[in-house]
């Protein structure tokens, strides 16, 4: 007699089971969030560096500042006959100046010399002190010039021109210094 084997076949579907599935979620998530984390990071960077270059501009701007006034009076000594002293405008103290300023106008602290951008026109783009001539836009950016006489010398002025900005949360300073001769 033959005898018939009659088993029931399973056959297992391929595929991935519940647990399988959540544990590949949980890592791409981490992977996802890790990325973001980075993303924001690097804005985060980028924007730090945004601000610490335009600070250096404007204490590389401020010392600039106090030099055209020095040698405005040198030009103005040798072509008009008159001799105003080299330091005029320019004596020992803590000032504010902008490019559109002939003089600095002096402050009592950092604090004071808060900058705005202008918004529209031919200097759009540029950092000054608020004035009801033109649209400005408030900036995070500081800046006072320090003037003081080198070691009681009255021909050497040392000037220093310090920039504060508080940016991610954060509060900067960035100082730049020279010295200016009576050279004439």
């Amino acid at each position: 007699m033959l005898k018939v084997n009659c088993k029931k076949i399973i056959k297992y579907k391929k595929g991935f089971s519940l647990i399988e599935v959540m544990v590949v979620i949980v890592i791409l998530s981490l992977g996802m969030m890790s990325v973001a984390s980075l993303i924001q990071q690097s804005l985060r960077v980028k924007n730090i560096s945004r601000s610490h270059l335009a600070a250096q501009e404007l204490a590389q701007e401020g010392l600039e500042l106090i030099r055209r006034v020095r040698d405005n009076n040198f030009i103005q000594a040798g072509f008009q006959g008159d001799t105003p002293s080299w330091d005029y405008n320019i004596t020992p103290g803590t000032y504010k100046m902008a490019f559109d300023m002939d003089t600095p106008q002096t402050i009592a602290t950092l604090d004071d010399g808060k900058l705005y951008k202008i918004d529209s026109g031919e200097y759009a783009g540029f950092y000054a002190y608020p004035s009801g001539e033109r649209e400005t836009s408030e900036t995070s950016f500081y800046r006072m010039i320090e003037i003081e006489y080198l070691n009681a010398d009255p021909n050497k002025l040392k000037v220093t021109s310090t920039v504060k900005w508080v940016g991610a949360g954060d509060e900067f300073i960035y100082e730049l210094e020279t010295v200016l001769y009576d050279w004439y």
